[in-house]
């Protein structure tokens, strides 16, 4: 299935000024890229050849910004990526994912993000 992408005025205006930053992540600037060229009737296929990407790349791409609109874009954790905790009292430490609310046995507090 195709997805029809189709951006505001609003949102056109800010995926260009992403690809005029020269400090915009290439990963951003790539993906800005497809919704500009998605947007202005470029196939999938066409789309894929033209920025090196694979079309299910693309496809997903597309689908983050009809979801989410220009955010959609933006770099999003990777899977897995673990973040170390610390008690404030004990100095205990402990590394989960960062949406994990930890508790020290020792001292009955939320551990903090370091």
């Amino acid at each position: 299935t195709t997805l029809r992408v189709r951006g505001t005025r609003k949102q056109q205006t800010q995926l260009n000024a992403m690809l005029a930053r020269p400090s915009a992540p290439a990963g951003l600037v790539r993906r800005a890229r497809v919704i500009l060229l998605s947007a202005a009737g470029a196939s999938g296929i066409d789309i894929a050849v033209q920025l090196d990407l694979s079309p299910e790349a693309v496809s997903r791409i597309r689908r983050r910004f009809v979801e989410a609109g220009v955010d959609g874009l933006r770099d999003q954790p990777k899977a897995g990526r673990r973040v170390k905790y610390r008690c404030p009292h004990c100095k205990l430490q402990a590394w989960a994912k960062p949406e994990a609310s930890l508790k020290c046995g020792q001292d009955d507090v939320e551990l903090e993000a370091v």
